[in-house]
């Protein structure tokens, strides 16, 4: 059942991970691709602290870890939405 919980929850990252790397490779051709390398950046510290939170304080293993891949995606995204 622990692993259907994190196949829910990276599902709803599918929109935003197709968007923020379509869209950092759009950055990476018009020139600018140390704004593409920052919102990526930006998804891994997130992921990172976000990881620990959710494992290490809150005890949610996997369910935990796809709402901190989902709200990395989302992260992400809204930075190369924000730049754009």
């Amino acid at each position: 059942m622990q692993k259907n919980l994190f196949a829910n929850n990276a599902f709803f990252a599918i929109i935003p991970l197709f968007f923020s790397y379509g869209i950092s490779n759009l950055l990476n051709a018009a020139g600018t691709p140390r704004v593409a390398m920052f919102s990526m950046l930006v998804g891994a510290v997130t992921n990172i602290i976000l990881d620990y939170v959710a494992v290490m304080i809150l005890k949610n293993r996997s369910r935990g870890n796809g709402l901190c891949y989902t709200n990395r995606k989302c992260i992400s995204s809204s930075y190369c939405n924000v730049v754009l």
